[in-house]
């Protein structure tokens, strides 16, 4: 019996830089959808077709190859800063030394998002962005307001099981890329800071502060 997702999700792929058609002014010219999914069973048949990011193939399909994109977003959004001008994205830096790093960190975030672990549709979707001096994922919001954003931060963080120690992120608003056309130029940085546990004096037993806070 086929495992059914809460909702509809869909597989997206875009070259990037030398790669993406020459001339084109519109990124949705370079936008392919590789498909769409209800199931977990449906979900694995495309995540293990297009494999994991260590897996670099040379120009096969919709294989992940150096300067391109895999891309998974919630059905009626597209991957395009446009498409939702309110929202911003986290952006987590990898190093090409990571490729093992990368793989399991990839796979725990598409598992994140179809399994609705945000409890929450502002996330919309998930970006793996293969590059030839750093690779990146991204997580895109709708809605960038403060507190919608540390506390989507603090779940990725948390569903990635990332050490907040020294651990930075970036985030960027997506009037900001459509109008410098980058996902990382000008991108704020927040570091995660471990802060020592306060003996609450006028909460509930029980009930105590976070030990993770965001610092700009």
């Amino acid at each position: 019996m086929a495992h059914k997702l809460s909702q509809n999700w869909v597989f997206w792929y875009a070259p990037r830089g030398r790669k993406a058609i020459a001339g084109s002014d519109h990124y949705d010219v370079n936008l392919k959808e590789i498909g769409e999914f209800n199931t977990v069973e449906e979900f694995y048949t495309y995540y293990c077709f297009l494999g994991r990011p260590s897996e670099v193939s040379i120009e096969n399909n919709y294989q992940i190859e150096i300067d391109n994109k895999i891309m998974l977003f919630r059905k009626g959004h597209k991957p395009m800063w446009e498409e939702c001008l309110e929202g911003g994205t986290w952006i987590i830096h990898f190093k090409k030394r990571e490729n093992e790093l990368l793989n399991r960190k990839w796979e725990a975030l598409l598992l994140a998002c179809i399994g609705e672990e945000f409890d929450d549709d502002n996330v919309i979707g998930v970006v793996l962005s293969i590059r030839e001096r750093r690779n990146l994922l991204e997580i895109w919001l709708k809605d960038r307001k403060e507190s919608e954003k540390l506390r989507i931060g603090e779940k990725l963080r948390v569903a990635l099981e990332m050490d907040p120690n020294n651990l930075t992120f970036f985030f960027k608003e997506h009037s900001k890329s459509l109008n410098d056309k980058s996902t990382m130029k000008g991108a704020e940085s927040y570091t995660f800071v471990k802060t020592p546990l306060e003996t609450p004096q006028t909460e509930p037993k029980g009930q105590h502060p976070d030990l993770d806070q965001f610092k700009l």
